[in-house]
């Protein structure tokens, strides 16, 4: 390479460094407004979400309160934030989730699956959840709260099917209408269909 040719060649790098810093400021503009773009989005998603769990907190605290004698129901803590404590009204003040029962565990759980399923219902064009399935959890209450649970969920019988699996003794004695499944000796399974 000649020295003429070294020559252009730092003429055309010198003329291209203060638009590689040009490019170079607009790339990091991009990024930082990507960022705030991004944050505010995000800010937003989480308000909106705040705003749909709180009606799920408000649905489910119907359920709970009516499940406790109004013992307990749900608090958020931070308003905008998607998270519950529980006040507890025997004590006057608020509770961490973490404190409960297994059995009051169970009714709380019971309770937002409940408020979830009205506020998917009503957001929705009033499309119907006909049918609810719980799985177990059942045996972690005690006769009082097995009772109140049972109410709520005879309630909800009467106009969707509420599918309970379960080998709780005193839930089968409670339930009118059963499959029951056996295992056979063998290994097989059969079914069972119990009415009173």
């Amino acid at each position: 390479m000649s020295i003429n040719s070294l020559n252009k060649l730092e003429k055309q790098l010198d003329d291209l460094i203060p638009k590689y810093r040009e490019v170079n400021k607009l790339n990091r503009n991009l990024k930082n407004m990507d960022s705030v773009v991004n944050q505010r989005n995000n800010n937003f998603v989480q308000f909106i979400l705040s705003i749909y769990f709180k009606k799920v907190l408000d649905k489910a605290n119907k359920k709970l309160l009516m499940m406790t004698d109004n013992l307990y129901y749900f608090i958020q803590p931070e308003e905008g934030k998607i998270a519950f404590s529980i006040f507890d009204n025997a004590t006057n003040s608020e509770r961490g989730v973490k404190t409960l029962s297994g059995g009051e565990t169970f009714l709380a759980s019971l309770a937002l699956a409940l408020g979830f399923s009205e506020v998917v219902e009503e957001e929705n064009g009033g499309i119907r959840l006909d049918t609810i399935f719980i799985d177990e959890g059942f045996g972690s209450l005690d006769p009082e709260y097995l009772e109140k649970a049972l109410e709520v969920l005879n309630r909800l019988s009467k106009d969707r099917k509420v599918i309970i699996i379960s080998h709780v003794e005193l839930l089968k004695e409670k339930i009118a209408q059963k499959i029951i499944v056996q295992k056979d000796n063998f290994g097989e399974s059969t079914l069972k269909i119990e009415k009173f």
